[in-house]
Order: structure tokens, then sequence, then C-alpha cells
């Protein structure tokens, strides 16, 4: 998940104190000391390559149907759902410290409260219980011992009817002391010699050095090991790197700077001069008849990374596995869940699969061995002579870049199209993580009768499309906000890729442990279904260990990994037996079974897709001005003090960074954010749509759906021509783009894009508010603007299932206007109640709701008749109750009011 590390922001705020260490002990002592934090840890073990554990096995005669229909015309088909629906949790287990006997009771309980399943994540996080045994026994993950007793749980959870996911191993990304470095991670690294020309050059090629991401990783290492001694992060293997690339250019200017800690330094070459010398290279050492000219001669390695999972449950982290290799993969699923393991006598009953968390690698720049073949068979042209432009520090490092929001210069300048060839690196990369991870994931599992579910998001790749090829895409509350612009990358993968299950990590945000309530969790609840979730999964509840070393450690709340007196954290939630929300599960699981029941049925639908250009989402909208006023924006609720990322100030001791006020995407993303205002005020529905989706999949779209392309920067010419054959559902506002972002034949494939592009201009331009809302109307629409939201299941009975929701903390009226199908009724139901009204024949057609504040409701347009429904009467609306008079009292804390309670943080 997207969570912000407590440890890591220590690591980089840490360079503070490591500027007066240098001061006051030296620099090479302190150098020699970083560099320490670099090597391979001494307490990795030797273990077989995991091409030992692949496994042949026969795939099911047909894959797991996910699909649901659901027939509103039996009785209790709304009030009674089957338990297939029920919210799942994630169950944070203390490595292997665990019994079956006590797991399967927790499950009971589980059910009493109305889950249905559970996500199990072992791992190792706020466990400082002084005690060798048990902490022998949490290292015991994965031991026959361990198997044993999880297989027993297994058992258990079948026999509840539960679903049960394993995350991959211990701890992320996917990997572990199992993995060996050279089957870890890889990524692309450069070396570079200058030479002079006029005369036969020859030397052995040097390696690679570490850069500026390394030494801001040893940093962080460093700073981790003092809560976590031996902790292992990121390690720099240049021994053990493969020659990709060798190629030569003249210098034009610019120095590398004798510092890593320099994230400027680019260096600029005459791409026009650019040589491939690979085949020059014999056994290391190249020799060539060098021109005259100074030259810059840059080799490329495709090298292990080193990057280790954290918070792993064992002796060792080991390594994060080869997400671009498969077969590593798969042998790493087979050490994880076959044969060897025991677990796979519960596959699809009692194992329903397994999931991975968001992508959140240390690596500099992913590579493979073959990056070049695979870059020119789906680009279609050479990257070899344009191989320096790609290479950027900490392009690839989730922690760095997204978390940090710390950005570095090209390492290259070779031509004015060096962006270009890095979005086509990019997009390959992409690629290539959706066809070998995510792609290998679903595959494997699916052969074993398993689902694979993953947040496949968190670098920058085609999220949608990576979330689309996961049997189910899981996005989480805590990314990018909890806003609706990150939640709708996963509806959007269920409507365009055909998932019909679309499960978040819910009810989760930073510095919020145990601060949540109930009405909270119905109003995230609410915007995840709005956003096109349709599984909740709580995040989360800790195994209850019944061992009395727990009771000492972490006194009545128990252990609870991300947050607590064990914990360097403090995200929600715990919502486990110690928790205030615990006794209050059974009415929000109803409440939540209910509504899941309903939007799990049938297919997404949405009036408007949205062109969404980019690569990656950037999570730094948490720092936006404009976000900050979306509901439920970081968690805050309705008058809450604004809770919002803080933009860090200041320099980083010894670091110099170019100047990078925000991302591209986040600027258009905060110039959007009006306009999807527009249509949400209306009860105008939209999500994103892709150009791997305007290129292979619009044929699955409703062929009344429209699409939008705002201001957009750019959009591949497939795409174009794809709009270009159903320009009678296209608009554009904004900006028109008139360019691809890649490379190949890119002036003449421009020049295709902006004729196209002046083609449907000239069809449809909206210049307005106005406009827009009347273009993008359905059948469904709201008659004024409303703080009401709302989004549209369909069924193949020409069902249409809408929920509503209030998103203010204020009650208010919407007018409806909803033009039904001949022979159809509209019924409301309410979720909370379970009550179910029928509008009458005379106010079909245009129909008054009233929504009470945070309150939701579903409209149903159907062809049959359903049981038990009244007459609609408008949900009450009160005055509320108003309690002016208030002692608050916090430790030594106390305040008198004589107001209306306000949010406890605004006051002094």
């Amino acid at each position: 998940m997207g969570r912000i590390l407590k440890w890591l922001g220590i690591g980089i705020g840490a360079l503070v104190v490591l500027a007066l260490l240098a001061v006051a002990i030296g620099w090479f002592w302190l150098n020699g000391k970083i560099k320490s934090h670099m090597t391979l840890p001494d307490n990795n073990p030797e273990v077989s390559s995991l091409l030992e554990y692949r496994e042949q096995v026969s795939a099911p005669e047909s894959a797991i149907n996910l699909s649901y229909e659901l027939d509103l015309t039996q009785p209790g088909a709304l009030t009674h759902p089957p338990e297939e629906r029920r919210p799942w949790t994630r169950w944070w287990w203390p490595g292997g410290d665990v019994s079956a006997e006590t797991a399967c009771a927790q499950l009971a309980a589980f059910d009493a409260k109305g889950f249905g399943g559970v996500e199990i994540q072992a791992f190792a996080a706020g466990l400082d219980i002084d005690s060798d045994e048990i902490q022998a026994s949490i290292r015991s993950f994965g031991s026959d011992e361990f198997n044993a007793e999880l297989s027993e749980v297994m058992a258990c959870a079948s026999d509840l009817n539960f679903d049960l996911y394993l995350n991959h191993l211990s701890g992320w990304p996917a990997g572990g002391p199992q993995v060996p470095v050279d089957e870890g991670l890889r990524e692309l690294r450069f070396s570079e010699k200058t030479v002079s020309g006029g005369r036969e050059v020859s030397f052995d090629l040097p390696a690679p050095k570490a850069g500026f991401g390394d030494h801001l990783m040893a940093y962080g290492e460093m700073a981790f090991s003092h809560a976590s001694p031996g902790a292992d992060l990121n390690n720099f293997v240049p021994e053990l790197g493969q020659l990709v690339s060798v190629v030569a250019a003249k210098k034009i200017g610019g120095k590398r700077d004798g510092s890593p800690m320099v994230a400027t330094d680019t260096v600029e070459l005459d791409g026009a001069t650019a040589i491939v010398l690979t085949d020059r290279v014999v056994d290391g050492r190249l020799s060539w008849d060098a021109p005259e000219g100074e030259w810059v001669i840059v080799s490329a390695w495709s090298q292990p990374s080193g990057s280790a999972p954290v918070l792993v449950a064992g002796d060792s982290s080991g390594f994060v596995v080869d997400h671009l290799d498969t077969e590593i993969l798969g042998g790493h699923y087979a050490y994880a869940f076959g044969e060897r393991t025991g677990l796979s006598a519960h596959y699809g009953e009692g194992f329903t699969g397994f999931f991975n968390d968001s992508i959140e690698f240390m690596a500099d720049r992913l590579g493979t061995p073959d990056i070049l073949e695979e870059f020119e068979s789906r680009r279609g042209y050479d990257l070899e002579p344009h191989i320096p432009a790609v290479f950027v520090d900490v392009r690839d490092n989730f922690y760095v870049r997204d978390v940090a929001r710390v950005y570095a210069a090209p390492s290259f300048k070779l031509t004015g199209n060096d962006e270009r060839i890095r979005f086509d690196y990019q997009k390959t990369i992409s690629d290539l993580l959706v066809d070998r991870f995510v792609g290998g994931s679903a595959d494997w599992a699916e052969a074993r009768g398993l689902l694979s579910k993953g947040q496949s998001y968190g670098m920058d790749l085609d999220a949608i499309q990576a979330l689309g090829r996961n049997h189910i895409p899981e996005m989480e509350q805590l990314y990018g906000g909890g806003s609706e612009f990150s939640l709708k990358l996963a509806g959007a993968a269920g409507l365009l890729y055909d998932r019909p299950v679309i499960a978040s990590e819910s009810f989760v945000w930073s510095e919020m442990g145990y601060a949540v309530s109930p009405a909270r969790i119905k109003a995230a609840a609410d915007k995840l279904f709005l956003s096109g979730v349709n599984q909740i999964l709580y995040h989360g509840v800790p195994y209850d260990s019944d061992r009395p070393e727990y009771a000492e450690a972490f006194g009545e709340m128990g252990w609870h990994p991300f947050h607590g007196s064990g914990g360097e954290f403090n995200y929600s939630g715990n919502y486990g037996p110690e928790s205030s929300i615990w006794n209050t599960l059974e009415e929000i699981n109803t409440y939540l079974v209910r509504s899941q029941n309903l939007l799990q049925a049938g297919k997404p639908d949405a009036d408007v897709l949205i062109y969404y250009p980019f690569l990656g989402f950037p999570s730094e909208l948490s720092i936006s001005e404009q976000a900050k006023d979306l509901f439920l924006f970081m968690g805050a609720m309705p008058d809450e003090v604004d809770r919002a990322d803080k933009e860090a100030s200041g320099s980083i001791p010894f670091v110099k960074l170019p100047e990078i006020e925000k991302l591209e995407s986040t600027l258009w993303l905060e110039r959007l954010m009006p306009i999807v205002k527009e249509l949400d005020e209306r009860g105008i529905t939209w999500t994103w749509v892709n150009d791997d989706a305007l290129t292979h999949r619009l044929d699955t779209l409703n062929t009344d759906q429209k699409i939008l392309l705002f201001d957009a920067p750019w959009i591949e010419l497939e795409s174009a021509q794809a709009l270009a054959a159903i320009s009678d559902r296209v608009a554009i506002m904004g900006r028109t783009p008139t360019r691809q972002p890649g490379y190949l034949d890119h002036q003449v494939r421009d020049a295709q894009i902006a004729d196209i592009m002046r083609v449907l201009e000239a069809n449809r331009t909206l210049s307005d508010a106005g406009a827009l809302q009347a273009w993008a109307k359905g059948n469904f629409v709201f008659a004024g603007a409303s703080t009401v939201r709302r989004v549209t299941r369909v069924q193949s009975d020409d069902s249409a299932i809408h929920f509503l929701s209030n998103q203010s903390a204020t009650a208010t009226r919407v007018t409806v206007d909803v033009t039904l199908d001949e022979g159809s009724s509209l019924y409301a139901f309410d979720p909370k109640t379970g009550q179910t009204f029928k509008f009458e024949e005379a106010s079909q057609g245009q129909v008054e709701l009233a929504f009470p504040a945070l309150a939701s409701l579903f409209l149903i347009e159907t062809p049959g008749e359903l049981p038990g429904a009244v007459v609609y009467e408008s949900l009450p609306i009160g005055e509320g109750i108003s309690l002016t008079e208030w002692s608050l009292k916090a430790g030594t804390f106390e305040a008198e009011l004589e107001s209306p309670l306000v949010d406890a943080a605004s006051l002094e």
C-alpha cells in the first residue's frame, strides 16, 4: 500500500544530522559508513534457484466466473443478500507466531460480525516483544510448522464458506529470503568513460557506480537500522550486471559532479553522432577506432537492484523477486503456495487466491536483459542509439520519488526528443509489468483454480490496464489522498476490462489511528462505491494473540502493526475487538453487504469516459490545495481541519535537485477538478479511459457511452483513429492534442493526429459547463446542482441500479429526471433500513428525493416487480440537535466550549 513509512522519512530527514556528523567526525568515515549500507548483508542464506520450484499443472476446465446477476423479484433479494457479497478485512498476522486454534476462533468471530473474507498479511511490524522464543516464532513464517497451522486455518475458512487470500509471502513488494540476489528485481544502470578520438582506444568497460538513489537509500537504511538492527533496504551489486549496450556520442557540454548527491549534473551529447559499439566488446573489453573529437562512451547494464522487501518476518529480508521474469515469478509462487507447502490441498476451498500490494519498488530504473528486443518489438524502433536518454536517477523508486517527492534531472541529454524516448521506455516497462507480473500472476493462479488480486499502481505504468489484468483489481483509500480521481483507476479497470468485482483497501488514513467513527466508515464506503468499488476490504484487524507476552508488551489495546506502543506508525485502523468500532460492525456490515449485493450485480456503467493520458498517477495530489476541498480528502469529514499533506520546505543537506514544482499530471488533474464537479453535481457519471482500452476494448463498451478529451497534452495515433471512428460520441474541451507522446515516426504521426483532431474539434467542442452538461447527460440526471453523487450498474434484463449518496453534512433535496424503458418501474431501496419503495406511476419521469446528511439510497429501474415495496416516502430531514456547551479533556489538555463542537485539532 502507498503508506509513507516513517522510517524512510527519518532516513531522508537524517541528512541534516549527517551533515553535522560529516563536519564533526570527517567525511571519509561517513562515506565509508554509507557504502557499508550498500553491500549485501551477511545474514542472507545460500538458496536454490526459484526455477527449481516451478510446477507443471493442468489448467482447470474453466476460469472462475465472478459475474453476478441479481434476481430482484425474489423475496429477500435486497434485504438478505448471500454471504458471498459480504465485506472482507485485511488480517494482519505477527509473522509465524500464530496458532490455528486461536485463528479459527477469530475467523468465527469475523463471521458473526458479518465479514465474508480475509486477506492474510503476515509481517514483522511493531512487534517489539522482549522474548527470544516469541521472536523466533515470529521469524518462523513459511516454515513447515507454520504452513501446517495455516492449512488448518484454511480448513476453518472452508467450513465457514469464507474467502481467504494470502499475501504473496511476508512483507512487500513480492520477494523474501528464498529469492537469490541474481533472481531479484533488475534495473538498468550505466557506466561512462570519456575518451579523445583520432586514435584506437581499447579498455575494459567500467562497472556502474553507486549513484544518487543508492546513497539516499543508504541514508534511509542507516536511520531504519536504529529501530530495526540488521534491517536491509537496498544493495548495490554491479558485479552481477549483464552488458546490454555500448554507445558512443560526442560530448557537447555539461560535467558529471564529483558528489553522488548532485542530481542536476546532466551531460549533453550530440545525438546525431551516436554510434552503437556493442559488437566491438569482447570479454568486457572495448576496442574502437575513435574518430576525432571528445567522446563519451556509455555502457548500459542490467543488474539486480539488490532491493529488499520491507517488514519481512524472517531471519533475513532476502530480495524483491524479479517481477519482469515470468519463469522466476512462477517459481516464486510455487515456493510460496505450491505442492511443497501442503496448501495446494485447499485450492478453491479455503484458499481462494493471493494478492499483491501496491508496486513500491526501490529501484533506480527498471530494466531487463532483453529490454532492447522487447522495446523494438513493442515500440517499433531500435532503442540502442538513444539509450543514454533513458537514464534518470530514482525514476522508479517509489519511496524517493513518490513519497519524498524528490526528482532528479536526466543523466544525459541527446536531442529535443529525449522525453519521447523516455516515454516509450516507460511504456515498455509498463507493458512488461502488465504482461509478465500482473498477467503472470493471474495466469499462475487461474491454472490452479485460484484468483489473483492486485493493487497494480505505485509507479509510472498504465495503472488502468494493469489493474484490469488482475482477476480482481484492488485500490486503497490512502493513495492519492483517497480522492475519487485515484479510486476511479480501479473503477475504470472494472468497466473497461470486464472485471465484475472491484476491491479496495478501505478506511485507512494517515495520523488517524483509533480516530475513526462509524459515520466516517459509512461516508468512506459511500465514496468508494461512487468511485466504482464494490468490494470493501477493511484495513484491518490484527491477529488477537492470547499469549501473555503480547498483553505485557502492548497493554489492553493489543498489537496493532500501524499504531500503538510497538509501532512506528499512526494509521487507521484497528477494527478488531479492542476497538470502539467492533460492537458496531454488525450494523455497519449489514449496510455494506446490502449495498455490495446490488453494486456487484451486472456490469458498471458510466455516462462519460474521460481520457487519461498519463502513465502512473501522482501521489503528490495529497498536497494539492485544490484537492483538499474534495469530499473526505485525506479522510477529513466536512468541517474538519484541513488534513492535506503539507509540502516539504527547505533543502536537504548535500543534495542538489532540479526545480520541479509539480508534475504535469498533477497540474492536469487540478485543471480537471472543476470540470468533473459540473458533471457530479448533475448526477452525470464518469470514469477514466486509457489508450489501451481505446484501441482494444471500444467494441466491448456501451454504444451510448461518450468520451471526453479534456486538455490532453498528447494522444496515441491509434487512439485518435479509434475516436475518429465514433466521432459522434466524442467531445473536446480545453486544448486539443496535436501530437503523440512517443518517438516512432513522430513527425508523420503527429501530423496525422493533428488532422484527426481538427475534424473532431469541428464536430464538437465544449466551451463551458452548460455545454458539457447538455452533451453528457443521459436518461438519468438531476434537474439542478446537488451534493448528491451517483454510480450505476446495469443488468442483462435491462435493470439499472443507481446508488446515490449525499456527500455533505447538510441535508438536501434533489429532483431526478429519469426516462424509463417501456414496461419498467422505478423503486427505491434504503440499504440501512432494508425498506423498499415504489414510485407512483404519475410521478415517474421526475421524482423528488430527500437526503439527510451523508445519507444514501438506491434507485432501481426494472421490468420486474420488487416484493414488499410500499409507496415512497422521503427520508425525514430534521433540524438536528445543537449542543453548545462542551467540556473537553485529554491528558493535560482541557477546554470549555460554549459553541457547537468543532474539530479539536483547531483548538490551541
